[in-house]
């Protein structure tokens, strides 16, 4: 693993042997948003910080649409996996 940072954005990336980016760390700051959901939250984030690990923007435009279920010829991009939370309820 090594670190380096980037200045413009005051973040340091930790990277693993292979350079794959493993942990951004923002110096002595939060990141804020007005986001309404972590979905959105996290849309904003890679926005603004997706670069850092390299990801590319075009592959990031689709995140928050719905997921295709059937293989397409469309270029790869990434999408949120959605799920709905089940409370299991326990009666006696």
């Amino acid at each position: 693993m090594y670190e380096e940072f980037d200045g413009p954005t005051r973040t340091k990336i930790v990277r693993d042997a292979d350079g794959i980016a493993r942990v951004l760390s923002h110096a002595d700051r939060h990141v804020a948003t007005a986001a309404a959901t972590p979905q959105l939250a996290a849309n904003d984030y890679l926005s603004r910080y997706g670069h850092l690990p390299g990801l590319k923007q075009q592959l990031l435009k689709n995140l928050t649409g719905s997921i295709v279920q059937d293989p397409t010829g469309a270029p790869v991009d990434y999408r949120f996996l959605r799920y709905v939370r089940r409370i299991a309820a326990l009666s006696r």
